[in-house]
Parts: C-alpha cells; structure tokens; sequence
C-alpha cells in the first residue's frame, strides 16, 4: 500500500560531520552539494525519480507535460485530501502579477499544444480520449480568448456607434 501513495521507500545516505578541522570549508563544500541537488538537471539524470519518472522541464507549465506524461505510462489520478493542508503555495496578489501569470500560463499551455506533447497526438492510445480532451482545453486557453476579445470589442464598438449616431 505505501508503494501506491508514496512510493518506493529511500534509501538515505547520511555523513557525518567532522568534528574538528575546518568546519567553514565542509559547510561550503555542503552548499555546493545542495546548489548541485537542486538544479533540474540533476534529477532529470543522475536520481531513479529522474530516470523513471522523468519530470519534463523546460516549459513555463511543466507540471501539465509532467502529468500527461506519467498519465500515459499508466498512473491515473487520485482525488486527495488530507485533513492537513499542505504545499498551498502563493497567489498573485495585484493585478500587473495576475496579469504576467496569466499570459505565462496561456503561452506555456498553448506551446504544449503545439508540440510533440499535444494530448490528442502524444496521448493517442495510452490515454482515453476524454482525458486527452481534457488536456487540450489546457492548450486552447490562449486562442480561446480572441473569439472573446472580438466579441467585447465588436459590441462595444457598435454600441458606440448607435449612440454617436442618435446626436442628442
């Protein structure tokens, strides 16, 4: 059952700290095992997570190719929630980031749909088909919005003219 819900167990390797010596030179040495830890270029290659898993950077939106990926190899989807919150993350809190995050996401998604992780190609016959629909409302977020804007601008514009046109 652990195995289902997190995975294999790992394997730790912990070393000691020296107690005498140069301590100052073993902490910077530690730092930069960590700076080398916490690239992604670490875990795509050298962890099993990495190796196995494979979690797909180089997107603004990894998380969706990541997901369809692991999708497509045979996870499925599990709603959970824990009495507990946790990684609850950060919102943005004004207009200009919600704006930013908004077109950082609607270019990502809509680079997901344009390339070789489009759900309908890269999902075809390792997912059902209203997963792959699913996804691809993820991609057709950005061009969705120019039918949208036409149709705010139009009115307001023909509205604009019927009023300009009446002359009080």
């Amino acid at each position: 059952m652990r195995h289902g819900w997190c995975g294999r167990p790992r394997v730790y390797r912990y070393r000691m700290l020296p107690q005498k010596g140069n301590s100052q030179q073993h902490i910077d040495e530690i730092e930069e095992q960590a700076k080398s830890v916490a690239t992604c270029a670490y875990e795509a290659s050298n962890t099993q997570w990495g190796r196995e898993m494979g979690v797909k950077y180089g997107c603004p939106v990894e998380d969706v190719i990541t997901g369809l990926a692991i999708q497509c190899r045979g996870w499925a989807s599990v709603y959970f929630n824990p009495q507990r919150k946790a990684f609850l993350g950060l919102a943005p809190t004004t207009l200009a980031q919600t704006l930013l995050q908004d077109r950082r996401f609607g270019e990502g998604n809509f680079s997901i749909l344009l390339s070789r992780y489009c759900s309908v190609l890269f999902g075809h016959g390792k997912i059902e088909l209203p997963l792959q629909l699913g996804y691809c409302i993820y991609g057709l977020w950005a061009p969705s919005s120019l039918p949208t804007l036409y149709y705010v601008i139009v009115r307001s514009l023909g509205l604009r003219a019927s009023l300009c046109s009446r002359r009080w």
